[in-house]
């Protein structure tokens, strides 16, 4: 998207990098104490720049990443695995986003897209079909992994599960990708062959 104030988009980058920094020093360390604190990341916006007036810098805006570290940083064994992350956080986020992406968006209906491609694509669909086509590779990418851990995760509920919250959310957003392609229904998202749907 064409974002008018350089200023906004060189501070996003500077404060995102720093976040990034602090994510990795955690995950290397094994240890809680490199993610930042609410104060931390209000002076953070302050030494990259930032002011309230700029969207990304808002209050909401600050809390909801508050509260994505909250989880990490105050968990007191930051050492949960990477599958208890991504079945716990990572899946249920990913399917709201999908679906606000499929028309229910209060902020986003649609992706903002500028190369004319499909504004009702579901990427948890294109990572996991590329993820089953390169299964066997070595070494396996991490994305593919998180998407091969979502899907697993999904077909298990499907099973054995029906009724689990995040499931009901998935069943909504295939219904919704069906309604925006029509002319191509799927039976779902995360398991359809990647070669012929």
């Amino acid at each position: 998207m064409d974002i008018a104030n350089s200023a906004l988009v060189g501070s996003q980058f500077e404060f995102w990098w720093l976040n990034l920094w602090d994510i990795l020093e955690s995950v290397y360390t094994g240890s809680a104490e490199p993610l930042p604190s609410p104060e931390q990341l209000a002076a953070r916006v302050v030494a990259v720049g930032g002011t309230e007036r700029m969207s990304s810098y808002a209050a909401p805006e600050l809390a909801h990443l508050n509260e994505g570290f909250a989880p990490y940083r105050d968990a007191g064994d930051p050492a949960r695995t990477a599958r208890e992350i991504i079945l716990e956080r990572f899946l249920p986020n990913l399917i709201r986003v999908e679906r606000n992406f499929q028309g229910y968006g209060s902020r986003y209906r649609a992706r903002p897209r500028t190369d004319g491609g499909d504004a009702h694509e579901a990427k948890l669909l294109g990572h996991c079909r590329r993820a089953r086509k390169r299964v066997f590779s070595v070494p396996r990418d991490p994305v593919d992994q998180i998407y091969l851990e979502a899907s697993a995760r999904l077909t298990w509920l499907a099973l054995h599960e029906p009724a689990d919250a995040t499931f009901l959310d998935y069943l909504q957003l295939v219904e919704a990708y069906n309604r925006n392609h029509v002319s191509e229904p799927l039976a779902d998202l995360h398991a359809a062959n990647p070669d012929n749907g």
